[in-house]
């Protein structure tokens, strides 16, 4: 027979730890602190930033445990290569590990391995080829996990059917827009928004955009 789960207390469920992770530099100023596992959705325009401000994100997340990028989009052109330069993400060293192929069907085997990484980016979504019912399947399935999703955008809003669905069940939700990626979901830092293009969110915002 099947064994109920065991309740706790609130004071119980607040004592628990080792669940969240506090992000320092521009995303603690605009995620604060979040949770090991769930979903987070990033989405913007072609250009907005979107990528490197994930790739900022990820180095975040080394300093916590291991991360796999599946760089299905971008594979590794020389415009990725030039992002991973410029944000010096060798400094993670093998923390990070990168693909430029990988199914769905790949990527579930190598999450089934002991010590596979507990944070996952995927660039992008659209890329992945997924619906929200695999979605769902791969979420369930890995629980332990943070699947990181880069989405395209349409308008201010996600692009596609899957997007839109995820964009409701995802616990951290950025939209990048002029270099900026601000928060829309559950996790708010004490500025609520990530500077991670300085040059363009300036040209964009104006000066405004450093206070």
């Amino acid at each position: 027979m099947k064994t109920a789960s065991r309740s706790l207390s609130p004071g119980q469920v607040l004592c628990i730890k080792g669940q969240s992770i506090a992000l320092d530099g521009e995303w603690g100023q605009c995620l604060g602190t979040i949770d090991r596992h769930g979903v987070a959705l990033v989405w913007g325009a072609s250009g907005s930033g979107k990528t490197s401000g994930v790739m900022m994100l990820a180095k975040e997340l080394c300093k916590h445990g291991k991360v796999l990028w599946l760089s299905l989009e971008m594979g590794f052109s020389l415009s990725f290569r030039n992002a991973l330069k410029r944000h010096g993400m060798a400094d993670c060293g093998c923390r990070l590990q990168l693909l430029e192929k990988c199914s769905l069907e790949e990527l579930k085997e190598r999450l089934g391995k002991k010590a596979s990484p507990e944070f996952v980016v995927i660039d992008s979504l659209q890329y992945l080829g997924i619906n929200y019912r695999e979605y769902k399947a791969l979420k369930e399935q890995f629980p332990g996990k943070l699947f990181i999703f880069i989405s395209h955008a349409k308008g201010p809003q996600p692009s596609g059917r899957t997007a839109e669905s995820i964009l409701y069940d995802a616990d951290i939700k950025v939209f990048v827009e002029g270099g900026k990626a601000t928060t829309r979901g559950r996790f708010f830092g004490p500025r609520q928004y990530a500077v991670i293009w300085p040059e363009k969110a300036f040209d964009y915002y104006g000066p405004e955009i450093s206070k």
